[in-house]
């Protein structure tokens, strides 16, 4: 096999590999993310719906997504995507319209529930400027806790990436990428179910507005493994493409490994694994692909154990995870 070696990369991937979590090598791929791509009203996830209203698919910039319309749209899903987690994080990427209407001003537009008293919503508030704000929720029985973001206000109309995180006792939000609140909230496991998308469980507080995905991942996640990627939304709130490289799995490994990740859009994939000198050993993938979550396994052949690099380029956009070959 022949061995290209170029030295800019080198120290490109060196440097990602330092900073790269020892705790992120043997996740699982519940644990990594599930996707719920809000792309039609009939089925999310393989889950039928519910649906409420008239909620219309609209082709965007971001693809497909859900529009609805503030007033009786909505969709249900007969399943807890955070069923069984002790930890999790809920991402949604979405698009809040300006409304004149009173009863939009609390949009409760995610709500996962297994009772009135086990429950987690994340809102938005909309302010008389026609600016919104987060406002997230956990209920476990006696505990619970809001976060009422209101010093923490974003336009009307741009596409957003917001994340609900929960661990050992403590809740945070996120507005792209970034930490707006967090507090101490008492929360077990739910086993069971509904979800609503657009609008609360009770068929109050309609959400005006696009929803294009929404992941769930049964851990915290940190900022940097949110859908937003290593390529933060810029300060106006646009989104740049979204496309999630997930741990592979297993890791560490014998003989192969699964590589998962997913793409929003359309657009050409390069899957290139590197030697920790930045030696090319293998090329994965190079064509073009749909939007979609793909699956690639890696056969390592004769390759000596030690640590290897995986790189996925999708356009301009790259992302890079460790990988621990023995033998």
């Amino acid at each position: 096999m022949k061995l290209k070696i170029n030295m800019k990369r080198i120290q490109r991937i060196l440097a990602t590999v330092i900073l790269i979590p020892c705790s992120m090598l043997a996740q699982s791929g519940e644990d990594s993310g599930k996707i719920w791509r809000i792309d039609n009203v009939t089925s999310i996830a393989g889950h039928p719906t519910t649906i409420l209203g008239t909620p219309i698919v609209v082709s965007t910039d971001q693809g497909q997504a859900v529009q609805f319309n503030g007033i009786d749209d909505g969709l249900i899903v007969d399943a807890n995507p955070v069923a069984g987690a002790d930890a999790f994080t809920v991402e949604v990427i979405f698009q809040p319209q300006a409304s004149a209407l009173a009863e939009n001003r609390e949009q409760r537009f995610i709500h996962m529930q297994e009772s009135e008293d086990h429950r987690l919503l994340i809102e938005l508030r909309l302010t008389d400027d026609n600016q919104w704000f987060l406002d997230t929720f956990i209920k476990d029985g006696a505990s619970s806790r809001t976060l009422y973001a209101e010093d923490f206000t974003h336009s009307i109309g741009e596409w957003y990436h917001a994340a609900l995180v929960y661990d050992n006792g403590r809740m945070m939000h996120f507005v792209n990428g970034k930490e707006e609140m967090s507090g101490e909230v008492l929360y077990s496991p739910m086993y069971s179910g509904q979800t609503s998308i657009g609008v609360r469980l009770n068929q109050r507080s309609w959400y005006k507005g696009t929803i294009r995905l929404v992941r769930i991942s049964h851990r915290a996640l940190s900022s940097s493994e949110f859908l937003v990627g290593t390529a933060k939304m810029d300060q106006t709130g646009s989104q740049p493409p979204c496309f999630c490289m997930l741990p592979n799995y297993p890791n560490p490994f014998n003989q192969q490994t699964v590589i998962h990740y997913s793409l929003s859009a359309g657009d050409r994939v390069l899957i290139t694994v590197f030697d920790i000198i930045g030696r090319e050993v293998s090329v994965l993938e190079d064509q073009r692909q749909y939007s979609g979550e793909y699956r690639r396994i890696w056969e390592t052949g004769d390759l000596a154990a030690g640590i290897y690099i995986c790189q996925i380029r999708v356009g301009q956009h790259i992302r890079m995870k460790q990988m621990t070959l023995l033998k």
